[in-house]
């Protein structure tokens, strides 16, 4: 337990793990001296609200010690070679060593058992607690023991799991749902016998399905690796949903190579699984114990990824891009946003790190220098199971991957931001690969359905809405020079209409779709989100046939900004085709149950309440509208009602939805 009381103005690192700061720094001595991320002295972190975020931001702390102490018991190998040989057999990589932490400091017994990492809960928690406390329980049979702590009974975890229950991983699956999960030692591997990776020679011909490299991989794990493909796949990403298998080979390759895109898309396969059976089944239950060990698992082997220090050794072209994404998309679906935040604010760094470098190949060689750029962040290490070296270069498939997974970070980052009214911050870069590459931008309309020029007018309108705000506020806002520059952009948008309606062709309506919603949206920051606007109001009319036109294999999630932009201002006679396109009848299972697309039908019945003049029941986010007392002193015309601040304000967001 901490040593020392607690200093109340210490750094809230150290608050957080109950430990005293000696108030130095930051980063204070504490902290760094164990490697972990201090948070220094300022305002209370948003993080720091004794419930689900504090346990993430705990969580993310202890995989940092959690990893500097498997190193250490790697360094110690020649002396302990016993323990190293019982570290190497359970793990899927193998790790190098960093710089120790203090002899003094007893390695925890558990990952998910460290006194470091503790805080009380909440008085009226006691039931979360226990169902807590029966989380950790099962992933700390799961999950391969520290190397220094290979060897303990499994009795130890039961007898000491009161003492960090507040470390749980967490998300909106039921965690009651494990304590009906029946035979706990049906899935409580020993180390040795851990699933990993899947090899090429798992698939062979021995009929074993023994890997040549590594243990086999479960039955159970199997399934997710199918279901992944095939539902999975099409359910995240719209561009699949009437796709064949074969065009999905390349995240078979990725599963094969990368444990920690394995990892990750087993947790999100888990997840989607779950949200297709029953409640109290046994099969729920083994469906929320996988999502939640296998999420930490890729937690920490994307540390591992992510660490500089490792030797790299050959594996996936581009892995630290995709592997961010990927974690990013799992943790949106488990809406644990402050962390999909970071992962996507990782990738987007890489992004503009492989871009800078591949500059810099440029203006020496004058050859093409992707290639060159991506070889320099090869993976940390083999999977188990990979037979040998990746040659030079990316093969066709990774190629594929790597255009896919940059295309979902640019389409979110750039409507995200739109919703959250700023610039992205990799906007210039967005822009060079949306307009210089003729092939990324065919990789780009193959995976979001929209012609790439259009995401790149998305980010011009936000900054016309950025320049206009800053105007503003500096008091010097020229009406003659907004109108211009709304004009220039809107003719580019109406060029690209013309063009799309003039093939002819079902292929274009996505971009069509989108191209309107623009025009709507660059009226709104001209004259202000009001429906009554002739302008506004015209161009959703417009849009309404093509609205109209969508066939079910368009996913209504890759439509959502542009329904909110229409939707939450069409008149009362415009509505009728936005009520209709959001119908149960027309979502999966998954996204019925998801909830995402139904918060974004309550965000825009909220609109249309505030522009009606009805008094908000109590039921916003259920989607249902109560009628209630129209307050005739308003007038439609007079209500400005942007659906970006009703979705703030209920606290929702556009990110991966």
């Amino acid at each position: 337990m901490p040593s020392g009381q607690r200093s109340k103005s210490g750094c809230w690192t150290c608050r957080l793990r109950r430990k005293k700061c000696l108030e130095g720094g930051p980063p204070c001595s504490n902290c760094e001296s164990r490697g972990i991320f201090c948070h220094g002295y300022g305002p209370k972190p948003n993080w720091k609200d004794r419930g689900d975020m504090e346990r993430e931001e705990a969580n993310r702390l202890q995989l940092q010690t959690r990893r500097r102490r498997r190193s250490t018991a790697t360094q110690s190998h020649a002396s302990h070679p016993s323990v190293s040989e019982s570290s190497t057999s359970s793990g899927g990589t193998i790790d190098i060593g960093s710089p120790p932490i203090p002899a003094a400091e007893p390695p925890s017994l558990s990952p998910f058992l460290s006194s470091d990492f503790s805080f009380p809960l909440s008085p009226s928690s006691g039931h979360e607690r226990n169902a807590a406390i029966e989380f950790e329980f099962l992933d700390a049979l799961t999950i391969a023991p520290d190397s220094l702590t290979a060897s303990y009974n499994d009795n130890i975890w039961a007898t000491h799991g009161h003492t960090d229950a507040a470390l749980v991983d967490i998300s909106p699956l039921e965690p009651t749902a494990l304590q009906r999960l029946p035979g706990v030692s049906e899935h409580s591997k020993q180390p040795s016998e851990m699933p990993t990776p899947l090899s090429l020679s798992c698939l062979g011909d021995s009929g074993t399905g023994s890997g040549m490299h590594g243990p086999p991989t479960s039955e159970n794990d199997i399934e997710l690796v199918m279901h992944f493909i095939g539902e999975t796949c099409p359910l995240q990403h719209g561009s699949y949903r009437s796709s064949s298998a074969t065009q999905r080979s390349w995240a078979l390759f990725l599963l094969m190579r990368s444990p920690t895109f394995y990892h990750t898309s087993l947790s999100m396969s888990a997840y989607h699984k779950s949200l297709t059976l029953a409640g109290h089944s046994d099969a729920h239950a083994t469906a929320v114990h996988d999502y939640q060990s296998h999420r930490a698992q890729a937690l920490d082997s994307f540390c591992d990824l992510m660490d500089p220090n490792r030797q790299r050794s050959g594996g996936v072209f581009g892995e630290s891009l995709i592997c961010s994404v990927q974690l990013a998309l799992l943790e949106a679906l488990g809406k644990n946003m402050q962390s999909c935040h970071s992962y996507l604010s990782s990738a987007v760094q890489i992004l503009l790190d492989d871009l800078r470098q591949a500059s810099t190949c440029d203006s020496g060689t004058n050859t093409p220098s992707l290639a060159q750029s991506q070889q320099q962040q090869l993976p940390l290490s083999l999977p188990l199971g990979t037979s040998s070296p990746m040659p030079p270069g990316p093969s066709p498939m990774e190629q594929t991957a790597l255009s896919f997974f940059r295309a979902i970070l640019i389409w979110n980052d750039i409507l995200s931001s739109s919703s959250l009214k700023k610039v992205p911050s990799a906007a210039a870069s967005y822009r060079d690969l949306l307009t210089s590459s003729p092939s990324f931008c065919a990789s780009f309309q193959s995976t979001t359905g929209c012609e790439s020029w259009i995401l790149v007018a998305i980010m011009d309108a936000t900054a016309l809405e950025v320049w206009k705000r800053d105007q503003e506020n500096q008091g010097n806002l020229s009406i003659r020079e907004l109108v211009n520059r709304a004009s220039r952009l809107e003719n580019t948008v109406e060029e690209g209409i013309k063009r799309l309606e003039g093939s002819g062709s079902n292929n274009g309506l996505q971009s069509l779709v989108f191209s309107y919603a623009l025009l709507t949206h660059l009226h709104s920051i001209v004259s202000g989100p009001l429906a009554s606007v002739p302008e506004i109001s015209e161009s959703i009319e417009r849009s309404i046939a093509v609205w109209k036109r969508i066939p079910e294999s368009i996913s209504p999630r890759s439509l959502a900004w542009p329904y909110c932009v229409c939707a939450s201002l069409a008149t009362r006679e415009q509505r009728e085709v936005f009520r209709e396109f959001l119908v149960p009848g027309r979502l999966s299972s998954v996204d019925s149950t998801l909830g995402s697309l139904r918060e974004l039908k309550a965000v825009v019945e909220e609109c249309w309440r505030q522009v009606d003049g009805v008094k908000r029941g109590s039921d916003f986010m259920s989607g249902e509208s109560n009628g209630g007392e129209r307050d005739r002193s308003l007038s439609s015309s007079s209500v400005k009602v942007d659906w970006r601040e009703v979705m703030q304000q209920s606290n929702l967001g556009l990110l991966f939805t």
